[in-house]
């Protein structure tokens, strides 16, 4: 329930499911499942998104390569300037 609770989940059906996965990788004491837990963190923190290797050749070959700054500024901008136009209306 603890776990549950944890994931703002405060359902019977969750907490169903949260036993069952538990049941199926044969979990059945609170020390297995905290190390469970802990297990799964470890994996998550060891995933990193892999960039693919056109993304980097494209950017060597292209000189202009926009500036991720500027970009962003564009956008903040073309969003304030969205804003704007609907509270005029």
């Amino acid at each position: 329930m603890k776990k549950a609770l944890e994931h703002n989940k405060a359902s019977w059906s969750y907490v169903k499911g949260i036993l069952q996965s538990w049941s199926k990788k044969g979990i059945s004491s609170v020390e297995e499942a905290q190390a469970e837990a802990s297990a799964f963190k470890k994996q998550q923190a060891k995933k990193h998104e892999v960039i693919p290797d056109w993304f980097n050749q494209n950017k060597k070959a292209s000189p202009n390569w926009p500036d991720l700054e500027k970009r962003q500024v564009d956008v903040a901008d073309l969003l304030n300037d969205y804003h704007m136009h609907k509270e005029l209306g």
